[in-house]
């Protein structure tokens, strides 16, 4: 069942097939999680793909798109929000539309101090401090991306950070952006941990971009698997069927 985050009405994810777009940076090697692998088997996305926001070894089982990300080099958020811009301008999807989803790092930047005001100090050089490499690639990508296809961020709270920096840079800068194409989407257990902080983050946004869940618990090291299963049973899947097929691990 998928329903709104706000007020927990049933909704639905786009229609049509999506490329599943797995972000990940640091020292393990990223492997989607197991109740995406499940999906993947029994209704599989358009292109399932790695990308490197700066790993130390790249999967060998799985398409990786590199970026030139060095994770030795000091944090450049405007040159890593601008690389997420490029790749959502020619980025083009094998099916209807995108579900961005993140292996989260143990570096990863707290949402909640993300924005809070630092006097004399620029939008760049504050996320520079309190953002990181996939928040800022992630608000690049979906700005551009979002003018051309649908994009689906699996996520909570830091999927509602990383739209309040593309808002806040559209704002700011007059760049177009069609939100009305993002939708973010999480497991109904990271809705409810993190609910309060992922309202208040969408809140600060000049739109309401939708907001779902899927209802299933959250999976550690999973959290874009709202998303994942939220296709699959778009697809004609039922959750049970893919939560058998993931604890079995076939």
């Amino acid at each position: 069942m998928i329903r709104t985050l706000q007020d927990r009405e049933k909704s639905a994810l786009p229609a049509g097939r999506a490329d599943l777009l797995l972000a990940a940076a640091g020292p393990d090697t990223p492997t989607p999680g197991p109740l995406t692998l499940s999906v993947e088997a029994l209704t599989p996305f358009a292109a399932l793909k790695i990308l490197d926001l700066g790993l130390v070894s790249a999967p060998e089982r799985y398409e990786t798109v590199t970026f030139g990300i060095d994770p030795e080099n000091a944090f450049d958020a405007k040159a890593v929000f601008e690389k997420g811009r490029a790749f959502g301008r020619y980025y083009k999807p094998a099916g209807d539309y995108v579900i961005l989803g993140e292996n989260v790092s143990p570096d990863a930047a707290d949402a909640a101090a993300l924005l809070k005001p630092l006097p004399g100090v620029g939008l760049f050089e504050q996320l520079g401090r309190t953002a990181d490499g996939f928040l800022m690639f992630a608000a690049g990508f979906m700005l551009e991306a979002c003018r051309r296809f649908p994009v689906v961020l699996g996520g909570g709270s830091r999927m509602a950070a990383a739209l309040l920096i593309a808002n806040r840079v559209v704002r700011r800068d007059g760049l177009p952006m069609d939100p009305r194409k993002l939708t973010l989407c999480t497991t109904g257990g990271i809705a409810e941990t993190e609910r309060a902080e992922t309202l208040s983050l969408l809140g600060q946004l000049d739109f309401r971009p939708r907001a779902l869940y899927a209802d299933l618990p959250s999976h550690e090291g999973e959290p874009y698997a709202g998303a994942t299963v939220a296709y699959g049973t778009m697809q004609g899947l039922g959750v049970a069927q893919i939560t058998s097929r993931a604890g079995s691990g076939a």
